[in-house]
């Protein structure tokens, strides 16, 4: 019970913060507070300390957009009991690899930028957490017109073409979600 209120404070505050509130009110807002932030390839890495979640590692093209990502994953812990935090990020042809770990396994998708590689990734756990299918970003290739994302989903292979990096992650993860 205390979590779903929680989980439902964190997002009214989510809303709030996109909207008019600056990013540190937010994070203490949801019993959090910035730890740290630093300037890293592409963007920026914000570390939260969030009560019994621990800390909470997000990334993002700027520092405003690397604190939500580090409070949805906060969410996520709110609304599944998991505590998940970015953890690696890579340089590739298009964009960029994130990964985000939760306690056993880890989960990596790709974005144009910084912003959009985490918020996939992010949305991978989710599905997954919701009860959806397991997947994990494999590849990606530059194709005629763009690119295309594998994603491997628990026993099988999907793909998505787009002509972002970000847009064939969507695609692929979307492929995912509809079986």
């Amino acid at each position: 019970m205390i979590r779903t209120v929680q989980a439902a404070l964190v997002a009214a505050v989510l809303t709030v913060v996109a909207v008019v509130v600056p990013v540190g009110p937010a994070a203490a807002a949801a019993s959090c507070s910035t730890s740290s932030s630093q300037a890293i390839v592409g963007g920026y890495r914000v570390t939260l300390r969030c009560d019994e979640a621990g800390y909470i590692h997000g990334f993002g093209r700027t520092l405003t957009d690397a604190n939500l990502e580090a409070l949805r994953l906060y969410q996520l812990y709110l609304t599944y009991g998991v505590s998940c935090r970015g953890s690696l990020i890579d340089s590739l042809v298009g964009g960029f690899d994130v990964s985000i770990y939760c306690p056993g396994s880890y989960t990596n998708s790709f974005g144009s930028n910084l912003t959009d590689a985490a918020a996939e990734a992010r949305e991978l756990v989710t599905m997954r957490l919701s009860g959806g299918p397991d997947c994990d970003g494999t590849t990606v290739a530059a194709i005629v017109g763009g690119y295309r994302v594998t994603l491997f989903c628990t026993v099988r292979y999907v793909r998505g073409q787009g002509s972002t990096l970000t847009e064939a992650a969507q695609i692929a993860r979307l492929t995912a979600a509809l079986g």
